[in-house]
């Protein structure tokens, strides 16, 4: 028990620590494919990206996860 309080507090602080030095950013652009919003973080030299996109109505959702060095 004491072990894995250890690592909770571990790894909660290295979350913090990735968090505080990341720039992250908000998007919302349209193409001819449907709008998309994105989440990004930079860390250093990679910006991992969250895209959801959908068409007109909201019928189609679509989630995909680009890594950008």
């Amino acid at each position: 028990m004491k072990i894995l309080k250890r690592l909770s507090i571990f790894m909660a602080l290295i979350v913090v620590i990735i968090i505080a030095n990341t720039q992250s950013s908000t998007a919302f652009y349209q193409s001819n494919m449907g709008r998309y919003a994105n989440v990004n973080y930079q860390i250093k030299y990679f910006s991992p990206e969250l895209r959801i996109g959908t068409d007109n109505y909201f019928e189609k959702l679509q989630m995909e996860s680009v890594l950008n060095y």
